[in-house]
């Protein structure tokens, strides 16, 4: 704690004189009034809290402060718990700039399109909006629970040790999708142990067993934003749909698209399907989007079958961006 009090000695010489008024006007945190405890105030932009402590950047600096909630009024404190997210996502300075590849023929943006109007609707052909609460987490004690106990922006570590003796080392790569936000996330793949398969039902998709590897979509924090469970083995055992479209990627986190035009992509999405346990304040959980997806070969042999889970506040991200950048 002398680091916090340390940092909060300095950070008392950049608060204004006088009282604050943190309860004035909605609470918005990336612009806040942070009022310590003797009524001064700062502008700030809050970058995570814990109901305990608060880290944030002052408005007019760049660096970043820990201050305990304790030496900040009862109102401020107040606010930072109803009103304000724990976390927020990490995107890449510059993610949303024009594409390069904008004016050519992308079947990724395609399938990527086809796929938002399933989840959205008509919605994500229009939205050229941004709205700085897609960049939300969620609230104390209100998680969105987007599947086996991985929460939305949880934190890479805390993912791993959730499952670990479930998972094999696992492996990065940069997320290139055409239409994600650029250079802003990685794709985690982390194998299904073997043992763990063998000692539970390698064919209940409702649990890890019954899939190969476990897919974790990170922003630049290392928070976990989406979930993708992966099947690629006696894929002939599921129940399969046969392709109700035309479609050439199969696989949108990790960019893996059929590699013969008689291959069969079927995709099929259940908006919200696992909602969370909400509270009565805006913007509280993000609705979690469920899209499955089956794989099968030219000669229409199952070859892989996936569930991906995106909460839709992601989204209504790419959407706006292959709208205003695509």
């Amino acid at each position: 704690m002398e680091l916090l009090l340390i940092q909060l000695g300095y950070l008392l010489a950049c608060f204004q004189s006088g009282t604050g008024d943190a309860a004035s006007a909605s609470f918005d945190p990336f612009h806040a009034q942070l009022e310590a405890t003797d009524g001064r105030c700062v502008e700030a932009r809050i970058l995570s809290h814990d109901g305990e402590v608060v880290h944030f950047v002052v408005l007019d600096g760049n660096r970043a402060f820990a201050v305990p909630f304790t030496d900040l009024s009862p109102e401020c404190q107040r606010q930072l718990i109803e009103h304000c997210p724990t976390s927020f996502l990490q995107l890449r300075e510059g993610w949303d700039k024009q594409s390069s590849e904008a004016e050519l023929t992308n079947t990724t943006i395609r399938d990527l399109s086809k796929l938002l109007g399933m989840q959205l609707g008509s919605a994500a052909d229009s939205q050229e909006q941004f709205d700085e609460a897609w960049l939300y987490g969620d609230y104390l004690e209100s998680p969105t629970m987007i599947c086996h106990g991985i929460t939305y922006l949880m934190p890479l570590r805390e993912a791993r040790d959730l499952l670990d003796g479930v998972l094999e080392l696992g492996r990065p790569q940069e997320v290139i999708t055409p239409g994600f936000p650029e250079h802003s996330f990685e794709f985690w793949i982390f194998p299904i142990r073997p043992e763990y398969r063998g000692e539970h039902e390698r064919d209940d998709l409702d649990t890890l067993s019954g899939y190969n590897a476990i897919g974790l979509l990170v922003d630049g924090a290392e928070q976990v934003v989406a979930v993708e469970l992966i099947r690629t083995s006696d894929c002939d055992k599921i129940k399969w749909h046969k392709s109700s479209g035309e479609w050439n990627t199969f696989d949108f986190l990790g960019l893996k698209k059929k590699f013969h035009v008689d291959a069969q992509i079927d995709i099929k999405t259940s908006k919200g399907g696992y909602p969370a346990t909400t509270v009565a304040q805006p913007f509280n959980t993000s609705r979690v989007i469920l899209t499955e997806i089956w794989f099968t070969s030219s000669d229409e042999y199952p070859i892989s079958y996936c569930r991906m889970y995106m909460p839709e506040r992601l989204t209504w991200i790419i959407a706006y961006h292959i709208n205003v950048n695509w």
